[in-house]
């Protein structure tokens, strides 16, 4: 699942800069692109701070002691939720006081809300993999993937900028996390 996954990220990026040249020219396409990494690199550093080990802690918890599963998921969702809520304001809040330009602030708001799909679907899996099931996540992230593929692909045919692509991004996050938790708590 991974290794397919990868495959739909590069063939994603290739997508995205691809149009982004050829819309827009090599020099304005270049700067876009890199609005583009910029956002996601900074929206991954607040997801890092917003995580803060509770994956890890709920997995490690969950295999000592399997009866506790259920409440150990509701503690970690609950402080999953603040640290979520709190790197997300406060992600936004920086961006907003740095000099960024407004294009990579409002992609900042979008890319937050695929930062926050992608927290939610890293938690649910600590339930797979305590249960040594993971060709659900393995297919969500996959399914994800296309998802971002097939909307990366359709705004470049229809001209889209970076904002639609960062909407592609948190589209394809957002099926990850559908999909991922549908069938956990039947895990």
């Amino acid at each position: 699942g991974r290794i397919v996954g990868t495959v739909f990220s590069m063939v994603s990026i290739a997508v995205m800069t691809r149009s982004l040249g050829t819309t827009l020219g090599v020099e304005e396409g270049v700067r876009s692109y890199g609005i583009y990494a910029a956002v996601l690199a900074y929206v991954t550093i607040v997801s890092v701070l917003a995580d803060g080990g509770l994956y890890l802690f709920f997995t490690r918890e969950s295999a000592r002691d399997p009866e506790r599963e259920t409440s150990l998921l509701e503690v970690t969702w609950r402080a999953r939720s603040l640290l979520m809520f709190l790197g997300v304001v406060g992600g936004i809040v920086v961006s907003i006081l740095l000099p960024y330009p407004r294009l990579a602030v409002i992609g900042i708001l979008i890319a937050s809300a695929g930062m926050v799909c992608q927290l939610g679907s890293q938690l649910l899996l600590g339930v797979f993999q305590r249960r040594v099931r993971l060709t659900t996540p393995a297919v969500a992230e996959v399914l994800g993937r296309a998802a971002q593929l097939v909307l990366i692909v359709m705004a470049a045919r229809a001209g889209g900028g970076v904002l639609a692509f960062l909407g592609a991004f948190t589209a394809g996050t957002a099926v990850t996390a559908t999909l991922s938790a549908a069938p956990a708590g039947s895990v």
